[in-house]
């Protein structure tokens, strides 16, 4: 019983740590103005800008017409 518990403490500080987001370690060091990183742990683009890391989320446009991706 207190194996279980444990168990489900750990499982929920790991996926609080990744759902709340964790330093990613993995920035380029040499970041020109403009550039774009993938964050594969939030799934979102990062574009540098003015010294730091801005989160960019994008959305799906579909066309009124047809109803294809633009």
């Amino acid at each position: 019983m207190v194996l279980g518990a444990i168990g489900m403490a750990f499982f929920t500080a790991i996926k609080l740590f990744l759902i709340i987001g964790m330093k990613n370690l993995n920035f380029p060091t040499d970041a020109q103005e403009g550039d774009l990183f993938l964050d594969p742990i939030k799934n979102m683009w990062l574009v540098y800008k003015d010294n730091e890391w801005i989160e960019v989320e994008l959305k799906k446009y579909h066309s009124s017409e047809e109803g294809y991706l633009l």
